[in-house]
């Protein structure tokens, strides 16, 4: 089973996201929280997910703190950052982002759904590939 952890703080956006995955992806089974402490206690709960899909700013913390809490307790699991455009102003540019260890970086709001689809199941197959 194919199982993405969802973080994102914004309940409409995160109910809106989704809505369209599970309807888009039917066989994928999606786990949605809204916090840094939320992902951690459900990563904790699970011990296994295939994708990590994180907004980089939350309530309490960032996505770079879930992805170094990945690397040092999961195995080799792919990450998707969601960052507005202003984060890069502040210097969280898709670069630093990459040199991070994120497989994939998002821009929000998520306008075309097709693409976003299109990267969770690349940003899956590559890390089936490597391992």
């Amino acid at each position: 089973m194919t199982r993405i952890l969802l973080v994102e703080d914004d309940a409409t956006q995160l109910a809106n996201m989704l809505s369209i995955l599970q309807k888009t992806l039917p066989d994928y089974q999606f786990i949605a929280v809204g916090t840094l402490s939320d992902a951690v206690a459900k990563l904790r709960e699970l011990w296994a997910v295939s994708l990590v899909v994180a907004d980089y700013q939350l309530p309490d913390g960032t996505g770079y703190d879930l992805l170094e809490y990945c690397k040092s307790h999961l195995t080799d699991v792919p990450f998707i950052i969601l960052a507005y455009s202003n984060d890069q102003e502040k210097g969280f540019g898709a670069a630093l982002f990459f040199q991070k260890g994120v497989f994939d970086y998002v821009r929000k709001p998520i306008i075309d759904f097709d693409e976003f689809i299109e990267r969770i199941k690349r940003s899956i197959r590559i890390a089936h590939a490597l391992t």
